[in-house]
């Protein structure tokens, strides 16, 4: 109250700044919501703590809520859970009404299973528990829930009742002690994980997923393991073999399970051989060809006009069709020079011959080798 007559923009003086009550801006605010339940009620309970430039502390009542709890179909960790819903409502209900920022408030709970779903960043939760943990985190966030015991929690009080007689000095008008003195930390207590996940119904269980990467890696290239062309087709010829026998079955008797001669196999694993190279460096020309299609203008085998036999080999073509030598020497099997099993059939003909000529002749009258100069002149 100021005696003088001022008008109404005229500033104080000093003595008068000094008598009049400090401003809003001299003060430091805090809210502090507990939450609690019990199997009778559901109670939130708000304070308003004011620190003023004296560092003296100010405790005052803001609001309480409580509610009956209901009979049937929540256990304790949901009615907690209802408790710390209602407290984020009375929060929201400080901000509109008193334009109390949320971000200076602070939530209590003394539920470690509400405590672990609302830190909890790594599980997912049914719908009952999902839907409220969101609700709860849209207007605060993680880090402004702290736990509290049981008997520092005003709320406690509004689960179980006070009677009128002691209402005035109770706990749940006052607040917790450590507030009016300013030690809000001593009511916290280190944070907790979810409680016993594995068991918690409230909580999906964990879906492990398993990843399979199929290695698009041709077959041919297997084939480099090999040292020799008989390794190799014998290897490849007890495969198809032992293929046919599981597919076949095992034991039974029957016309088809009738097992072929040991010179059929090697012809088929031969040719088995013979595709998976083709299919590795001429895939594009294989496809085309099965598919009445001309190769590409740009294919390194266009020149020898290839052409596919009844067996889905490829094979040279050109004007050899119309001369007299036999049918492999008028298209021969054509075979990359720079792929292992070339380098395999070079050496394996050379082992049963003495010369250069020799070695050639005997490659080009079963297959070509495209680049063989270059193969042959490695084991000459």
């Amino acid at each position: 109250m100021v005696e003088e007559t001022l008008d109404w923009d005229e500033p104080l003086s000093e003595a008068q700044r000094e008598e009049t009550p400090l401003a809003e801006d001299d003060l430091s605010t805090k809210v502090h919501i507990f939450a609690d339940a019990s199997e009778k009620a559901i109670a939130a309970v708000a304070y308003l703590q004011t620190v003023d430039a004296t560092g003296s502390t100010h405790i005052s009542f803001l609001m309480g809520k409580t509610k009956v709890a209901p009979k049937h179909g929540h256990s304790i960790p949901r009615l907690e859970l209802c408790t710390a819903l209602m407290a984020v409502e009375i929060g929201e209900c400080l901000f509109h009404e008193l334009s109390l920022e949320p971000g200076s408030m602070t939530f209590y709970s003394d539920s470690k299973v509400v405590s672990g779903y609302l830190k909890n960043t790594t599980r997912r939760f049914y719908v009952y528990v999902s839907n409220r943990v969101e609700r709860i985190l849209r207007f605060s966030k993680r880090e402004q829930w702290l736990y509290v015991e049981s008997q520092q929690n005003p709320a406690d009080q509004g689960t179980r009742g006070v009677p009128t007689s002691t209402l005035k000095a109770s706990l749940w008008i006052h607040g917790p002690g450590q507030l009016q003195q300013n030690q809000s930390n001593d009511l916290v207590e280190e944070t907790f994980p979810l409680v016993e996940p594995l068991e918690d119904n409230e909580i999906r269980p964990d879906v492990h997923v398993m990843k399979t990467e199929v290695s698009s890696k041709p077959l041919s290239d297997l084939f480099e393991k090999f040292s020799s062309w008989t390794k190799l087709t014998k290897v490849v010829y007890c495969v198809m073999r032992a293929a046919k026998r599981f597919k076949d079955g095992i034991g039974t008797k029957s016309e088809n399970n009738v097992d072929l001669s040991p010179f059929e196999w090697k012809r088929r694993a031969e040719e088995f051989i013979i595709k998976e190279v083709q299919d590795g460096s001429y895939g594009r020309e294989v496809s085309n060809l099965l598919n009445k299609e001309a190769i590409p203008k740009n294919s390194s085998i266009e020149a020898l006009a290839p052409t596919i036999d009844d067996d889905g080999i490829l094979r040279v073509g050109g004007r050899l069709r119309k001369s007299n030598l036999s049918a492999l020497e008028k298209n021969p099997i054509l075979i990359p020079g720079k792929q292992h099993v070339a380098t395999l059939l070079t050496r394996h003909f050379h082992a049963s011959v003495n010369t250069r000529v020799d070695t050639s002749r005997k490659a080009r009258f079963e297959q070509t080798v495209f680049g063989s100069q270059e193969v042959n002149a490695s084991f000459l």
